[in-house]
């Protein structure tokens, strides 16, 4: 059985057993304690949205380069092993389907959904699914653009700018060091 010890919920309920209120399932936790602490953080709601995502935008995990060093290595191998025909593309994309379901697995299993099973994953096992995901369909990306390092980036950004625009909230303005203000 996998650990499903945790550190202690940010809701503030003390509880780190995944199985007792679940890893994303909102039942035992003090929605109202986490709502006042996103507001401690980020303010009050007028904004907060805007606030939040200016704060990601400076605080956001950076990738390397070499993560796509990475994927263009494994383009590369899988076109030599496999070809790059029209049948392999096709199975390119179609892998992101296992992927997906080998996620949904793993978050069945952390949640205990499957009563006869009980817990047999961690939330380390669906970020784990996730990230294969992300790296099948970097791969598949390759076969539809000629820099998807690029393509990605625009496309992030394209999603957070309308993101922004639905909320109706600017975008932050440029800090004289490059980084955004939080608002």
């Amino acid at each position: 059985m996998a650990d499903t010890t945790l550190p202690e919920c940010r809701c503030g309920c003390g509880d780190t057993r995944l199985g007792n209120h679940g890893f994303a399932r909102s039942g035992g936790h003090d929605q109202k304690a986490m709502l006042r602490r996103f507001r401690a953080d980020f303010g009050d709601e007028s904004g907060m949205i805007g606030r939040f995502l200016d704060w990601y935008d400076d605080n956001r995990p950076t990738r390397t380069a070499d993560e796509w060093g990475t994927i263009r290595q494994l383009v590369a191998w899988l076109d030599q092993k496999n070809g790059s025909s029209d049948h392999e593309t096709a199975m390119r994309l179609m892998k992101l389907s296992e992927e997906v379901g080998e996620t949904m697995q793993a978050y069945i299993g952390a949640i205990g959904q499957n009563p006869r099973k009980g817990v047999t994953h961690s939330p380390a096992d669906v970020a784990d699914e996730l990230c294969d995901v992300i790296v099948t369909a970097m791969v598949a990306l390759d076969r539809f653009t000629p820099d998807p390092e690029q393509h990605l980036a625009a496309r992030i950004q394209r999603i957070a700018d309308r993101s922004r625009a639905m909320l109706d909230v600017p975008a932050a303005e440029a800090a004289p060091d490059g980084a955004a203000e939080l608002r």
